[in-house]
């Protein structure tokens, strides 16, 4: 009897599967959910997520929706992600592919870019929450107070990023208890809160963007009066006239508030665009003026 009883607990292990549910605040304003399913058996661990927020952006109503698919194997190591983004109904897909030397990423347009890899990679793309939770079950939480580095890849800007994770402490939270953990993401600071026994996402928290995930028993629900966040978007990041971009990529697009004017290094040109308009120049571009970045991804 004995032996029955444990080849049912092995396979019950083998096949498990969880949901978790959370609600995403502006400012502490309810702006969206995210939900996601996380399966595992013998050969691996798929994940599957969807999350939603309606917000309103300078007097415009936006809803935005990404839906995740995610392969790992048996150590939680990525091995291929899927993402749909949609905007206002615009579609836009995302696949990754996760190899021992390589990530190769290929874009719905058919734009595809290789990175070359030494070391193992984490998965940590914006607004999917399950990742931190596969990444927070393959730390040692025997090195508490100690940072650590860790190579991550953020498909939605198509970059290769050093993530520093330092354990801070222990807490109860929710009726949980968790570990606290301080991250900073290439600048972007936040702090999450994870379940001590399980490691699963309990909160997050990434103050420069006044976002914040709490875990809840049930997600799908969108708030009724959209939050503004134009303000949110703008007021981050300052920097003074004639002050470079920290940047050493060449930069894709740049949205500001106001209208701004540009000055590339070296041959003189400048550029003058309106809010939100569509910026292609070259790297280390000087203002004229003082200016506000509200989003910028780099190549």
């Amino acid at each position: 009897m004995f032996v029955v009883i444990f080849l049912l607990l092995l396979t019950s292990s083998l096949f498990a599967e969880e949901e978790y549910a959370y609600d995403l605040y502006f400012d502490e304003s309810k702006a969206g959910y995210h939900i996601c399913t996380i399966e595992q058996n013998e050969k691996g661990i798929s994940v599957s997520s969807s999350t939603s927020y309606r917000i309103k952006v300078s007097g415009k109503e936006v809803e935005l929706n990404f839906e995740e698919e995610t392969n790992y194997d048996l150590r939680e190591h990525p091995r291929s992600y899927h993402l749909a983004v949609k905007s206002d109904g615009e579609p836009r897909e995302v696949d990754v592919d996760f190899y021992p030397d390589s990530i190769v990423l290929t874009t719905s347009d058919d734009k595809r870019s290789t990175h070359l890899v030494e070391e193992e990679v984490y998965l940590l793309d914006n607004n999917i929450l399950n990742h931190y939770t596969l990444l927070f079950r393959q730390l040692d939480y025997s090195e508490m107070g100690k940072e650590r580095e860790y190579r991550v890849f953020v498909p939605q800007i198509n970059k290769l990023a050093t993530l520093v994770l330092n354990i801070s402490g222990r807490d109860t939270l929710f009726g949980y208890e968790v570990y606290r953990l301080e991250g900073d993401l290439e600048g972007i600071r936040f702090t999450a809160y994870a379940d001590a026994a399980m490691k699963f996402l309990v909160k997050l928290q990434i103050p420069s963007q006044s976002l914040e995930a709490v875990i809840a028993e049930s997600g799908e629900e969108l708030p009724n009066v959209p939050p503004d966040v134009t303000d949110m978007l703008v007021g981050k990041l300052y920097y003074p006239a004639d002050s470079l971009i920290p940047s050493t990529k060449s930069l894709i697009y740049l949205k500001a508030k106001g209208d701004i004017a540009f000055r590339t290094v070296g041959d003189g040109k400048s550029y003058y665009k309106t809010p939100y308009q569509k910026f292609e120049g070259k790297t280390n571009e000087k203002l004229e003026g003082e200016f506000v970045i509200t989003a910028a991804e780099y190549a």
